[in-house]
């Protein structure tokens, strides 16, 4: 008969299975013009958002598509 193993020390409750601190996605706009002599205004989609996500836990991002 196969030895049972014991797999408890990679669920350590005290240790987050992923951290995310500060996170930012910018998305550059368009201005609908060929040439354009400044730099395109940005769309900040997630600024600064921190977050801990724990053994059976679920997080999801919802947005504008």
């Amino acid at each position: 008969m196969a030895k049972k193993q014991d797999f408890s020390e990679l669920f350590n409750r005290e240790k987050p299975m992923l951290e995310v601190r500060e996170l930012k996605k910018l998305y550059p706009q368009k201005d609908g013009k060929l040439l354009s002599f400044h730099a395109p205004r940005k769309v900040h989609a997630v600024d600064g958002v921190s977050f801990t996500l724990n053994e059976k836990e679920i997080f999801g991002i919802i947005g504008e598509s």
